[in-house]
């Protein structure tokens, strides 16, 4: 995928170079287009004009680009939690119970519902399992958020993704104030009036 080898060193500028090492695994429920368009944005805005400028501006994408997919991560290990415990709700009327019947293909679908994409069929479905059960929807989906482990370790990975990045933003604006800057004409120097 990124394997340099089979190109000269003369083939690659540094900073493409740079750019082709550290290009993400795109995984199936994301776009490499959407990656695209993260990078053009962040690169617009950092303005990389060195090697290592380019190298730290490519870490900074990868940990905005890591953390919104932890962050889906974790919505994820949450949503599935919510399902499980809207569904022993169904089944037992407790969510915390381990022992149950097999849903039924409208528990199923409730259910499903219950985590759609589509506001709409979330409300209708929510109203439905208000009126099936004794629980609250978004008190479920409060303990679900609460009791799952897989959330809580994801939420410690964001929190470690967001401190590098923050540290790595400041170097990234450090080596930015250190550059010469091209903007600036020769200076003159005007002798005094008193002749210094």
């Amino acid at each position: 995928m990124n394997d340099l080898s089979k190109m000269s060193p003369s083939a690659l500028a540094p900073c493409d170079a740079i750019s082709r090492l550290v290009a993400p695994r795109i995984f199936a429920s994301e776009n490499a287009t959407d990656h695209a368009a993260l990078r053009a944005s962040l690169f617009a805005e950092l303005a990389p004009r060195t090697p290592y400028e380019t190298a730290l501006a490519e870490n900074l994408v990868r940990y905005e680009w890591e953390m919104a997919r932890i962050l889906r991560f974790r919505d994820g290990a949450v949503l599935s939690r919510y399902r499980d415990l809207a569904m022993m709700a169904l089944l037992t009327g407790d969510p915390m119970s381990e022992s149950f019947s097999e849903p039924s293909d409208d528990q199923r679908a409730l259910v499903r519902d219950l985590v759609s994409l589509d506001e709409k069929i979330r409300r209708v479905a929510e109203t439905e399992f208000c009126e099936c059960s004794d629980w609250e929807p978004a008190d479920l989906l409060g303990l679900a958020y609460v009791i799952s482990s897989a959330a809580r370790t994801l939420e410690d990975r964001i929190a470690d993704f967001e401190r590098r990045r923050r540290g790595l933003r400041e170097d990234y604006a450090r080596l930015q104030t250190a550059r010469p800057r091209a903007d600036i004409e020769d200076a003159e120097i005007h002798e005094g009036s008193d002749g210094h």
